[in-house]
């Protein structure tokens, strides 16, 4: 398991920094946060493929799941 920084993740989604630290964003996409230290968070680099892979488009014929 890596964990990616906040910034490491945003670069990976194509998102600000700052929508990742947005509570509210989290909440909407399922993406879980891992707490490092009082003050910091990081994400799980699967949890980060993951989403990329819900959110990637299907084809008709695409056999994917």
């Amino acid at each position: 398991m890596r964990i990616l920084t906040v910034d490491e993740a945003a670069r990976q989604l194509g998102l600000s920094p700052r929508s990742l630290l947005d509570k509210r964003f989290r909440t909407r996409t399922g993406l879980p946060a891992v707490k490092l230290g009082r003050r910091r968070i990081g994400f799980d680099e699967r949890d980060i493929e993951r989403l990329i892979e819900r959110g990637r488009e299907r084809l008709p014929g695409d056999e994917r799941r």
